[in-house]
Order: C-alpha cells, then sequence, then structure tokens
C-alpha cells in the first residue's frame, strides 16, 4: 500500500469479502500499520502482524492485537545500531532473514533493559503472540546447523517462556512444512515446544484452543467444550494434560459435530 486512503481501501475491501482478520506485513510502514489497525478495529476485525523489521513494540502501540513468530521482536531486542543493520539487510534482500534471524536472535541478551519493558507491553496491551517455533527449529546436529543457529533458536525458546511467565497471551500457529515434524503434525510439534519453552501441557493446549478463540473473537462458538458451542472435538490416547505427547496419537476427530471416517484420520 502506499499510502493511508489505498490502505483503508485495502482492508475495507478483504473485510467486506470475508476476512476474519486482517495481517499486516514487516514492508508496510508503522504509519499505515496504525492505519490498518484503526479501520479494521473500526469493522471490529483484529489485527495480526509479521514485523520483524518493524519494532515489534512500535507496532503493539499502533494497534496490532497479535504478532505472529518469534523472530518478529528481534529488532525490538537489538541495541539500535544491530537493529538498523539487520532492517537494512532486509530491506536490501529479503532472503537476508533466512540467516539474518538466527545470527540476530544469537546475539540477543535477554538480560538486557530492553526486555522487561517490551514484557510489561505486551502483557498491559494483551497482545497475543504466535511464536511459530516449529518453524525456526534448529538443533545441534541437524544438517548444516551451526552453534549460531543453535544459540539462536533457543534463545527464541526462552523468550516465549519469558513473555508466558509476564502475563502474555500466548496461542497456537504453524506452517505447513517444519524441520522436525512431517506434513501434517506442525502443530502438534508446536505444542510440544511451547511446553519446552515453559508453559504446562494444560497452557498448551489452551492456547491451541481458548487463546486462539479469543484472539479470533469467537469464544461464543469455538475454545472450550461447552453446550451450544460446535462439536469440533479431538479424541486422543492417554492424558495430554500430563503428556503433551499424547496429542500425536489420535483416535477420533469430530468436525461440526460429525465423526470423520476412520480412513481420513491422519497416520500415527
Amino acid at each position: 500500500m502506499r499510502d493511508a486512503e489505498e490502505t483503508r481501501l485495502a482492508v475495507n475491501r478483504f473485510i467486506d469479502q470475508g476476512a476474519s482478520v486482517i495481517k499486516v506485513y514487516f514492508r508496510l510502514p508503522l504509519g499505515l500499520i496504525r492505519v490498518a489497525a484503526e479501520t479494521a478495529h473500526a469493522r471490529g476485525v483484529p489485527v495480526t502482524s509479521h514485523l520483524e523489521i518493524v519494532d515489534a513494540a512500535d507496532a503493539i502501540r499502533a494497534g496490532v492485537d497479535g504478532v505472529e513468530h518469534i523472530t518478529s521482536f528481534g529488532t525490538a531486542l537489538l541495541p539500535p545500531r544491530e537493529a538498523e543493520k539487520y532492517r537494512q539487510s532486509v530491506l536490501a534482500d529479503n532472503n537476508a532473514r533466512r540467516e539474518g534471524r538466527y545470527k540476530v536472535w544469537s546475539e540477543i541478551d535477554l538480560n538486557s533493559p530492553r526486555v522487561a519493558p517490551l514484557l510489561e507491553l505486551i502483557a498491559r496491551r494483551g497482545t497475543f503472540l504466535s511464536p511459530t517455533l516449529a518453524v525456526f527449529e534448529k538443533r545441534a546436529g541437524d544438517q548444516g546447523a551451526t552453534e549460531m543457529h543453535v544459540r539462536g533458536f533457543a534463545q527464541m525458546v526462552k523468550f516465549v517462556g519469558m513473555a508466558k511467565r509476564a502475563g502474555a497471551h500466548i496461542v497456537t500457529g504453524s506452517h505447513s512444512s517444519v524441520p522436525h515434524a512431517e506434513r501434517g503434525w506442525a502443530y502438534h510439534r508446536e505444542l510440544e515446544l511451547l511446553v519446552e519453552s515453559g508453559l504446562t501441557p494444560m497452557q498448551a493446549i489452551r492456547a491451541a484452543t481458548m487463546e486462539n478463540a479469543r484472539f479470533f473473537r469467537i469464544t461464543d462458538r469455538l475454545g472450550s467444550i461447552e453446550v451450544g458451542k460446535l462439536a469440533d472435538l479431538v479424541l486422543v490416547e492417554g492424558d495430554p494434560s500430563k503428556d503433551i505427547g499424547a496429542m500425536r496419537r489420535v483416535n477420533r476427530v469430530m468436525l461440526n459435530g460429525n465423526w470423520i471416517p476412520p480412513e481420513s484420520k491422519m497416520g500415527r
């Protein structure tokens, strides 16, 4: 979008077409992020964001309700000079993010004075965080993984735990393909990584259910098992409130009150 009017027209067009959430991308200037948020909120629609080179604190103050991807917080946590170097590298070449995000996170000091005010802002504003840790997972021994990658990812995991302890609303999101899960199981891997970051198994389950419903403003019909809500259910073998790995042991699936035929279930 080139200006405020074009931004307003685009947001309203998407909502008219049925969009339930507006997502702003990191190449949108902060001023237009504010316009997008104001326009969507006037229509009762939440706004989430992929920031990366936009300071997350600035975007939250501008009105975004959610932040997608833990990497979106990198420039808000780096010293200004290092943050600007990363920002300029991505503006010059979008692919600079692929390695750059790990370098950024390997260098972030999570004990720095920049961290506490950001966490306090996230909690005070009720911002929803969708870390998508599974997308960025790199472990020692992974093909091509260096010490920088491993440290960067470990820092991402640690920050998610810090955000939860500070009172942030963590929600569960995923991509179709992630490094440490077969296709179709990215969501389950994300749940496991949320637990690794410090959430209890039950908190991770709530992040995937009620917290997600709160963000989308649909708690009247989804997010919990209650009379009058849609019957979207997953039955698993075991107790995922004690072992989040039980979420992988899918037994039956109900969608809109109808059992999905067993032959349609995901493989174990």
